[in-house]
C-alpha cells in the first residue's frame, strides 16, 4: 500500500486554483490530484485547457478523479454554497472534460443533501454506462449528510447501476456514520484520508469542511480501517485535509505534511498486515 500513487484531493487546498494545486502536488512529490468539473470548464474557457494540459506533461502529474460529479441527480440544487458551481456542470460536459484531460475516475456526489428519487438512481446509472462507453469508471461517494449517507446506500447505487462502479471512500465521513460501516464488501475506487476526534461535532458540515486533521493527528482507527478495505495498489489515495485556508507561503510546508502523515499511516498498514497476531 504503501507504494500506491498518492494523490492530493481538493478539499486539502480549499481556495487555490487548479495551477497552484497542480504545481504544489507535483513539488510535494505528489503522483496525481483531483480536480473539479467547474474549474477544469473554465481552464477550456480560457485556452482549451493547454496551460494546464501543459502543466501536466511538464511536472509528469495525472489528474486521478474528477470531483465532484453532482449533476446525475435530476435538476440538482445544491444545499451548500460552495457546490453551486458543479450543479452547472452537466454529466454531458463532465465525460467530455475527463476524457480530454485523461481523466479515468469520476466521483458521482450528492449535493442535494435530500432523499434521492427514482431519477437519481437512473441518473447515476446513465451516468456509468456514458462513462463506461469512453472507458472510464465511476465512483459514488457516501456522505453522512447526503442522499447516499452511508456505505450501504452507496453499494445499492453500484449494484443498480451494475459494472463499472465503486465506492469512493472518505474516511472522515466514514468515521461519523452511524451504524460503523461494514467494510469487507464494497469494491474501492479511491480513498480520502483523514483523521479526527473519536466523537463528532454537533454540526457534521461544519465539521466535515473546517476541523479535519491530518492523518495520525486524531483518534480514527485509520490503520484497521485501511487493513479491512484491502485498497489495491493501483487505486488513487491522499489526504483531504478541509480546514482553514493555506496562506500561499504556508503551501509547501502543508502539503509536505500532509503527505508524510498520509505515508506513515500507509505504512503502519503494511507493518500490521505482516505482524502476527
Amino acid at each position: 500500500m504503501t507504494g500506491a500513487p498518492l494523490c492530493l484531493w481538493a478539499g486539502t487546498l480549499v481556495g487555490h486554483d487548479l495551477m497552484t494545486r497542480l504545481c504544489a502536488a507535483a513539488d510535494a512529490g505528489y503522483a496525481s490530484m483531483s480536480a473539479s468539473p467547474a474549474e477544469l470548464a473554465a481552464a477550456v474557457g480560457a485556452d482549451g485547457g493547454r496551460a494546464v494540459r501543459a502543466a501536466l506533461d511538464d511536472t509528469g502529474l495525472t489528474l486521478a478523479c474528477l470531483d465532484p460529479v453532482v449533476t446525475w441527480v435530476p435538476g440538482a440544487v445544491a444545499a451548500h454554497p460552495a457546490h453551486r458551481a458543479h450543479a452547472l456542470v452537466t454529466v454531458q460536459t463532465c465525460l467530455e472534460l475527463a476524457e480530454r484531460f485523461g481523466i479515468p475516475l469520476l466521483n458521482a456526489v450528492d449535493v442535494t443533501w435530500r432523499p434521492l428519487g427514482h431519477g437519481a438512481w437512473d441518473g447515476f446509472a446513465a451516468l456509468a454506462a456514458a462513462a463506461a462507453t469512453r472507458g472510464m469508471s465511476v465512483a459514488v461517494e457516501p456522505q453522512v449528510y447526503s442522499g447516499v449517507p452511508d456505505v450501504g446506500s452507496a453499494m445499492d447505487l453500484c449494484s443498480y447501476a451494475g459494472t463499472g462502479t465503486a465506492l469512493l471512500v472518505d474516511l472522515w465521513h466514514l468515521n461519523r456514520m452511524h451504524p460503523p460501516a461494514d467494510l469487507t464488501g464494497p469494491s474501492i475506487a479511491a480513498v480520502q484520508v483523514a483523521d479526527g476526534p473519536r466523537h463528532a461535532a454537533s454540526d457534521p458540515v461544519a465539521e466535515s469542511i473546517t476541523a479535519r486533521l491530518a492523518p495520525g493527528a486524531g483518534q480514527f482507527d485509520l490503520v484497521n480501517q485501511l487493513r479491512t478495505l484491502r485498497v489495491r495498489a493501483d487505486v488513487p489515495i491522499g489526504p483531504e485535509l478541509f480546514g482553514p485556508a493555506v496562506p500561499d507561503a504556508a503551501v509547501a510546508a502543508h502539503l509536505a505534511e500532509a503527505l508524510t502523515t498520509t505515508r506513515a499511516v500507509l505504512a503502519d498498514v503494511v507493518r500490521a498486515q505482516v505482524t502476527p497476531r
